[in-house]
């Protein structure tokens, strides 16, 4: 589907721009903060992350144009959300949102790369949580912004290094 080129044509949109890379450091370390302490993604915050995506295509410096594979991450992202949300009667929506725009900067390899890492360092948490701490990790209430974060942080360093 995708090309090694492809994938790294789109890599290097993200991160060898400067401007994008700290508006995405700067947007994750804030869902992050709402996120761990409040437990919510604010719709103004997530509003203003999409407006931003949108000036990013119109705007020569960034460089970081609308493609195909822009749009599925977008919808990919919305999809993992969404359909266990929906099976499990749960409402984050501003989790899903997030991840769906999340999706319109990175584009489908790049963002699938990062769930990946982001769903493994929540697994790890929980085994810590529950094997090594004792704790309950039932009903148990996890921000998904810090882990998104994290994958965001690991994806940077393989991609500096």
């Amino acid at each position: 589907m995708y090309s090694s080129f492809d994938y790294l044509k789109e890599v290097e949109a993200v991160f060898l721009n400067p401007i994008v890379v700290i508006t995405l450091t700067l947007f994750l370390l804030f869902a992050s903060y709402s996120d761990f302490k409040y437990l919510k993604i604010y719709h103004k915050f997530n509003f203003i992350f999409f407006l931003l995506r949108i000036v990013f295509v119109f705007l020569p410096i960034s460089s970081l144009p609308l493609t195909l594979s822009n749009i599925n991450g977008a919808i990919f992202g919305f999809c993992l959300m969404y359909i266990p949300a929906m099976f499990c009667g749960v409402s984050k929506g501003g989790d899903i949102r997030f991840i769906s725009i999340l999706g319109l900067y990175l584009g489908f390899p790049l963002l699938l790369n990062m769930l990946l890492i982001t769903y493994c360092s929540i697994i790890i948490y929980l085994i810590v949580r529950k094997f090594i701490f004792k704790k309950n990790v039932t009903n148990l209430g996890i921000p998904l912004a810090p882990f998104v974060l994290i994958g965001y942080i690991i994806n940077c360093v393989i991609f500096y290094i």
